[in-house]
């Protein structure tokens, strides 16, 4: 390394030559994290025996996964729950808080670092890492998994495999502690800790016990829109070798159809799907025949658009207004259908149900009310 970028004890300033040299490095560990290229396990492996040296523990037996979803399901051997994962962290920590120490955490360069990171990568932890998480647990659901978390007199068994999904997708929750000691082991000098940090940029996640140490390989495809935001139209936005993956439309999990045949969605897609934003999609990828998919019910009329109600559920709807339930009018939501003026095609706004005339729609959409909104000319 160029001598002139090295980080030197109780430098106050960082020199522009240092400013540009850490954006350089953020962005080449950025892509490396994000990186669906194949990966040398061999080498993988490696980085892992040596961590293991440094924490004082023999080598552990490596098990690969080829996707969370495969990594969650697995059965942990009884022998293996009390595992060495904090003794061994802690001692590699330990190794790059000590070398950070050194040059102070207040430094300039260590706050760019961090700043530069998680600039870079925010939407990782924001949008990724809880769609993964959620992925995960709704395909264990599905198979059958009964999961309790954190709650008192929980099954040992449910609490442990639920923590084993966090683990899942270790790497990129501990991509930031990575990218700080691999800066430091290069431009200060060198630590234990970049063995660990190595070992974190090729694999998706990882559970490191004392026999065993389960590995989870990356993505074979990971997509992103401009936001940085999962996102594809193609397919699935997040996808594992065994065919395991997410589908999303602009950071919102939604089932695969919704992005591979939005032509088949049907009411019931629709109405069963709880989660407001991932309807919102449905909504969105179902275009003009939108209401005629969900017999929507016309309320009103004017010259900018038509109202129309929406029950989700109308025997639920109708029973809870019989029996008085609270809640029940979340079952009802309305919809205003408009014209874009400069390409004439038809959408719907969702509005807030107690809205009662179309005007009063369009209007809302606006921010305004009906007496104060009177454009000159749409757009």
């Amino acid at each position: 390394m160029d001598p002139a970028l090295r980080l030197q004890p109780g430098q106050p300033t960082l020199t522009p030559e240092q400013e540009a040299y850490a954006q350089q490095f953020i962005e080449t560990r950025m892509a490396a994290m994000l990186s669906c290229a194949a990966v040398d396990e061999a080498e993988a492996e490696a980085h892992l025996r040596a961590a293991y040296r440094v924490a004082g523990l023999e080598p552990p037996q490596v098990r690969w996964f080829d996707s969370p979803h495969a990594f969650g399901a697995a059965h942990v051997p009884e022998n293996e729950r009390d595992n060495q994962e904090a003794n061994l962290s802690s001692l590699l920590f330990d190794a790059v808080e000590d070398s950070v120490s050194r040059v102070e955490y207040d430094r300039p360069m260590t706050r760019l670092v961090l700043q530069l990171w998680r600039g870079a990568l925010g939407s990782m932890k924001n949008h990724l890492c809880p769609l993964l998480l959620a992925s995960v647990l709704d395909s264990l659901d599905d198979a059958g998994w009964r999961w309790v978390w954190f709650v008192e007199q929980a099954d040992h068994l449910d609490y442990f495999q639920g923590v084993l999904v966090d683990r899942s997708m270790k790497a990129y929750l501990k991509g930031e502690w990575a990218a700080l000691s691999q800066f430091f082991h290069e431009v200060f000098e060198p630590n234990d800790a970049i063995h660990l940090a190595s070992f974190n940029e090729l694999v998706s996640g990882y559970r490191l016990g004392r026999q065993e140490a389960w590995l989870v390989r990356k993505p074979i495809r990971l997509e992103w829109d401009e936001q940085g935001r999962l996102h594809s139209t193609a397919g699935k936005c997040m996808e594992y070798a065994d065919g395991w993956g997410i589908s999303a439309w602009h950071g919102v999990r939604v089932p695969d159809r919704v992005i591979l045949a939005p032509e088949m969605l049907t009411r019931e897609d629709w109405s069963s799907q709880t989660n407001v934003e991932a309807r919102r999609v449905m909504q969105e990828r179902m275009g003009e025949r939108f209401m005629s998919v969900l017999g929507g019910r016309l309320i009103d009329e004017g010259p900018r658009g038509k109202l129309y109600e929406v029950v989700r559920n109308e025997s639920l709807y109708e029973m809870g207004l019989r029996l008085g339930w609270p809640g029940t009018q979340d079952e009802v939501e309305r919809y205003v259908e408009v014209q874009d003026a400069s390409t004439s095609r038809q959408y719907f706004l969702r509005v807030p149900p107690t809205i009662q005339t179309a005007a009063e729609a369009v209007a809302w959409s606006f921010g305004l009310s009906v007496e104060a909104y009177h454009p000159a000319q749409e757009t």
